[in-house]
């Protein structure tokens, strides 16, 4: 059975450096913190909705395509 989590873990490619990353997501709202060497980690909250989902997935795309 899968555990409900408001936890996201996110593996960066290695092309990419993670701190470099977390500032461009910053500058669209969206904060993260390092959470290894090439992993950045997102926590939602409870009133966290569909449309927010898709807007973060638009954005992270377009920061890490």
């Amino acid at each position: 059975m899968p555990i409900d989590t408001n936890i996201v873990v996110a593996n960066i490619n290695a092309k990419y450096v993670h701190s470099d990353i977390i500032e461009k997501l910053k500058q669209k709202g969206i904060l993260t913190i390092a959470f290894g060497p090439q992993q950045i980690r997102m926590v939602t909250h409870l009133n966290f909705t569909d449309e927010m989902l898709e807007k973060t997935i638009h954005i992270l795309n377009r920061v890490c395509p």
